[in-house]
């Protein structure tokens, strides 16, 4: 219980008590409310913690300390569910914007940690040029092979360096688009971060 709603509670007490027929009592309600909160609270804080880890359970069982992914998966989930308690409480005139915001921050933290940015232009590799075909061939070293990968559609040298370079900027498109949705997902923290609940 904090000291100031302690205080405004007994200042609020003492004032009814001198003055009886107070024609404002909206002060003594508003501090017996605050007064009533404060003294509950302690109780209310072990449900409270047990359905915020229920509410992470999977990922705090499946947590790990050495790859972004966990932290985005918990930044993911963190940002939702922000967003689904603006949008639903409302706690200011801007809240749906807010919440809107913190929903593309969550999807851009979804798409980031599940880094399947080259899926398409994969498939369309597959579609012009074939499966890849691996076979290992032996070497010098008895402990080593060499792998080779090839696409069964590119048969002489002209598909093959073809193939390559279609691979080439089917990669290099994916990294860009995820180096941008970083990007991206950095500007939205460092424009809307500290503004989001204001």
């Amino acid at each position: 219980m904090s000291r100031y709603s302690r205080k405004c509670f007994f200042r609020e007490l003492a004032w009814t008590i001198r003055h009886p027929r107070r024609d404002d009592m909206f002060e003594m309600a508003y501090a017996t409310k605050i007064y009533a909160r404060d003294l509950v609270r302690p109780f209310k804080e072990p449900f409270w913690f047990a359905a915020k880890v229920w509410a992470y359970k999977d990922l705090l069982w499946n947590d790990r300390d050495w790859d972004f992914s966990y932290l985005l998966a918990f930044m993911e989930r963190k940002l939702r569910r922000m967003a689904d308690e603006a949008r639903d409480h409302g706690y200011h005139t801007s809240s749906d914007r807010n919440a809107r915001r913190m929903l593309i921050a969550s999807e851009l933290c979804r798409r980031i940690r599940e880094d399947d940015y080259e899926s398409a232009g994969m498939a369309q590799l597959t579609e012009l040029f074939g499966e890849i075909q691996m076979s290992a061939r032996p070497t010098d070293n008895p402990r080593a092979a060499e792998l080779i990968i090839q696409r069964s559609g590119a048969i002489n040298e002209k598909e093959k360096a073809r193939e390559l370079g279609t691979s080439r900027r089917i990669w290099e498109s994916a990294e860009r688009r995820k180096k941008n949705e970083i990007e991206y997902l950095g500007i939205l923290f460092n424009k809307y971060l500290l503004g989001w609940w204001e």
